[in-house]
């Protein structure tokens, strides 16, 4: 008995329990699990996007960032704000095309410093925290923990003993850490930091919903700064922003319907959530990404799907695909010749590979060359064209191989390709155990990175791979939340 009293004397005088008690930061905490945060969030995405105010959102991003260090109930909060990030370079500011970019410089070494404030305190949290700090983080249950550290080791040891491991200094081992590091760091943080059993339902969700329409507001945005449309076509090559092309985008915006659709499950006026995930998917068509348009159609049919084999489905929602159905109908009708030019770049493409095919033999011939740890993630003998001009840039990010097995078995043989099915293996299991129709969606999403990583190599950007390391978190911690259903 004096053991517990004294343990709860601890927690009450813990200095981050005290602040967390303020009345202030409890109206805060409240506002940072309601939508009107992801608005925020979104908002401020949007802003740096497009007006090139990355200087401005990244500070009050790590302000927030450190307040949830310090009196936030948990981590839960920052999960939007880790894809935001990701997403918020405007065009003038891509890293990849522009050597006056925010990222290089003095103010390259600003945002060190703030990430720095913010990479501090959330150490501090972590080991002082009553509730998850300690031993505590350290011990908490991690199902997939196995897989990626073996996938992480592969992906160091990629290039191993072909003599080519070197070849570009550290930067072979620099990439293969990044990638390390975005698969496992999001999750790891997240699995151990986050009270789930009183998680939010449908918060990555939420996330998801503020994702897309950040995207379709930089789409929008593209369209009208690089004037994408020229005498009634749409130029697909000028469709690039300050974090990825038209590939990137299209993808993410894709793996966002799923939440859309997992919204029109919980919440009333759901018809409302299903014309955003049909929005999602015309954005999507509107990247001219051949294989995000295709996986994203899919990934809608078999979302909706799902909803009527559990019977989720409402009247409104039908009604409103049935009246979307009679427009887009009417529109193709009425408009026949001018959607056709519209995308007569698209269209006359094709089934085209776009030298992919090439790409993909170079790929298996680097593996056959190096089959037990691969060539390095740098290519061998072959001359990728670089859309991204700035050699600091490509010094961290090599070109890839536009598929995610090629990429594994040229850049890391078969003791990659091994640990990829390994940790593969273990999130099916994951998926399959106590399942939701909240899990499902998440999968969903996942799966639609996987379908589009087939002709593109998203997994192998930073971005794409933190969302599908913290949907991994939520999906394995979904079935001890109180309100799992």
């Amino acid at each position: 008995m004096e053991q517990i009293t004294a343990s709860s004397d601890k927690t009450e005088t813990n200095f981050i329990t005290r602040l967390q008690a303020l009345p202030v930061c409890k109206r805060i905490n409240t506002f940072l699990l309601s939508p009107y945060y992801f608005f925020l969030i979104g908002a401020l995405t949007v802003l740096s996007s497009v007006f090139s105010a990355e200087l401005a959102v990244y500070s009050i991003f790590i302000l927030i960032g450190v307040y949830i260090c310090f009196c936030g109930r948990d981590f839960l909060a920052l999960i939007p704000i880790v894809i935001c990030c990701y997403i918020s370079p405007s065009i003038g500011n891509n890293p990849g095309k522009s050597e006056n970019s925010i990222f290089y410089g003095e103010s390259g070494i600003y945002l060190v410093c703030i990430a720095a404030v913010f990479a501090l305190s959330l150490i501090l949290r972590l080991c002082i925290d009553p509730e998850f700090g300690g031993k505590k983080f350290l011990r908490a249950k991690r199902k997939l923990l196995p897989g990626m550290l073996i996938l992480g080791g592969a992906y160091l040891l990629g290039g191993a003993f072909s003599g080519r491991y070197f070849d570009h200094g550290i930067g072979n081992i620099r990439f293969a850490a990044i990638q390390f590091a975005s698969i496992f760091g999001m999750y790891y943080l997240f699995t151990g930091a986050v009270n789930w059993h009183r998680a939010r339902r449908g918060y990555l969700a939420w996330t998801g919903l503020c994702v897309g329409f950040s995207l379709l507001f930089q789409l929008g945005n593209i369209y009208i700064t690089n004037h994408v449309i020229v005498n009634g076509v749409i130029r697909r090559v000028y469709i690039y922003s300050g974090w990825g092309n038209y590939n990137g985008i299209g993808a993410l915006l894709a793996m966002m319907i799923p939440f859309a659709f997992q919204l029109a499950t919980i919440r009333r006026r759901n018809w409302i959530y299903h014309l955003c995930a049909l929005l999602f998917l015309l954005g999507t068509i509107f990247t001219c990404s051949r294989s995000a348009i295709l996986v994203a159609a899919v990934t809608y049919i078999l979302s909706y799907g799902l909803l009527v084999y559990k019977d989720l489905h409402t009247k409104s929602s039908m009604v409103m695909h049935f009246v979307m159905l009679i427009l887009i109908l009417l529109l193709y009708l009425f408009f026949r010749d001018e959607l056709r030019r519209l995308f007569r770049d698209l269209i006359d493409r094709g089934m085209d590979s776009s030298g992919r095919d090439e790409i993909y033999k170079a790929g298996l011939k680097q593996f056959l060359e190096f089959p037990v740890f691969g060539g390095s993630f740098y290519p061998v003998n072959y001359p990728f064209y670089e859309s991204a001009g700035i050699e600091a840039y490509t010094s961290f990010f090599p070109a890839r191989w536009h598929n995610t097995v090629v990429q594994i078995l040229a850049s890391c043989g078969c003791v990659g390709m091994a640990a990829y099915v390994y940790h593969r293996v273990g999130t099916v299991k994951m998926f399959c155990q106590n399942p939701s129709v909240g899990k499902v969606f998440i999968a969903l999403s996942i799966l639609t990175l996987l379908g589009t990583c087939l002709m593109d190599s998203h997994l192998f950007n930073v971005g794409p791979t933190l969302f599908y390391s913290m949907a991994l978190a939520f999906a394995e911690k979904a079935d001890v939340r109180l309100d799992s259903w």
